[in-house]
């Protein structure tokens, strides 16, 4: 049985210094996903599709984590671009031609 969201948390938590600091509020590099009302990985956990092969899922996810903060990271155009590029893959990978 797999732990639910906050268990994982607390599984999943990076050890700070003396503190423990649970992943999904602990964000690398700026703030462009904690700004959202929804993380990206929560949003792609709770939309994923049960049929999806691995590498199409992480195809699908990249391009849904770009849309999503293509305006909050200062390069709209560039996010806009990645995310298109790894839909084009994904397309690739449907059509059975990657």
């Amino acid at each position: 049985m797999e732990p639910l969201a906050d268990e994982r948390d607390d599984i999943l938590g990076m050890h700070m210094g003396n503190d423990w600091i649970a992943v999904s509020t602990d964000q690398v590099g700026g703030n462009h996903y904690r700004e959202t009302d929804i993380q990206p990985w929560d949003a792609i956990e709770s939309w994923s599709h049960e049929d999806q092969a691995p590498f199409e899922a992480y195809l699908w996810g990249n391009a849904i984590k770009y849309i999503q903060r293509y305006r909050r990271k200062g390069r709209p155009v560039e996010d806009i671009g990645k995310a298109i590029h790894y839909l084009q893959q994904l397309e690739e990978v449907l059509d059975g031609n990657a």
